[in-house]
C-alpha cells in the first residue's frame, strides 16, 4: 500500500518500482513524530517554498515502522531489534528511497535554492562529504534502484557493525559481516555513513 506523509496534505505516494525515468519529484524528511523542535520547524516550509511542484513528505516512527513491516517484512525483525533508533532512521531512508525514489534530506539541510539541475539526468546521487565520505543526510534515487535493493538486502549482515568506527573497542561479540562478493558492486552501508544525529 501507499504511504501519507505528515505534510503532504494525506495524498499516498505513486509507487514506481523499476523506475528507470528521472528522480521523482518527492521530497522525504524524517522525525519522530510530527511535532518538529523549534530549531527545524521551518525547514519542511523552507523545502515546500522552493519546491511547490514536488510532494513533500515528513515521516514520523509509527510511519517508518509501518513502511517496512508493509513492504519489507523480511527486515522487519531486525528493524525492531536495532538498539538505536539512529539505525532504524538509516535503514528506513533505504527503504524509502527503494519503494518510491525522491529525495531524502535530514531535517538539518535547508534548501536555499531549486534542486532541479542537481538531480538533471541522475538515478542515483549520493554525495560525498571531506570528512567522512559519503553521507546519508542527503540522497536521491529512482525507486528501485539497484543500490538501494543491494543496502536494504546487506542491512541483516550488518546489524551488528553498526557505527563499529566509532564505538569503543570490545571483543568481537558475533561472526565478522560476510566478505564483499566480487561480483557485486560494492555499497556503503549504514555502518559506514555519519551517525550519531537526529534526521
Amino acid at each position: 500500500g501507499g504511504a501519507t506523509g505528515a505534510g503532504a496534505g494525506g495524498s499516498v505516494l505513486p509507487t514506481t518500482v523499476g523506475a528507470q525515468g528521472p528522480i521523482p519529484r518527492i521530497i522525504h524528511q524524517m522525525y519522530r513524530t510530527t511535532e518538529l523542535p523549534e530549531d527545524w520547524a521551518h525547514v519542511p516550509h523552507a523545502w515546500k517554498q522552493l519546491h511547490a511542484d514536488y510532494t513533500y513528505m515528513l515521516w514520523t516512527d509509527e510511519q517508518l515502522r509501518q513502511l517496512i513491516a508493509d513492504d519489507y517484512p523480511w527486515l522487519l525483525a531486525t528493524y525492531d531489534a536495532y538498539p538505536h533508533d539512529t539505525q532504524r532512521w538509516d535503514a528506513s531512508r533505504f527503504a524509502i528511497l527503494h519503494k518510491y525514489g525522491g529525495v531524502y534530506a535530514d531535517l538539518d539541510i535547508q534548501a536555499v535554492e531549486r534542486i532541479d539541475a542537481l538531480l538533471e539526468g541522475q538515478q542515483l546521487l549520493l554525495p560525498h562529504t571531506p570528512n567522512v565520505g559519503l553521507t546519508n543526510a542527503l540522497m536521491a534515487s529512482v525507486a528501485a534502484h539497484p543500490f538501494m535493493s543491494e543496502a536494504l538486502r546487506l542491512l541483516p549482515a550488518y546489524a551488528h557493525a553498526w557505527c563499529a568506527a566509532a564505538a569503543p573497542p570490545r571483543a568481537p561479540a558475533h561472526p565478522p559481516p560476510p566478505k564483499p562478493d566480487p561480483a557485486r558492486p560494492p555499497a556503503c552501508l549504514p555502518a559506514c555513513l555519519p551517525v550519531g544525529r537526529h534526521p
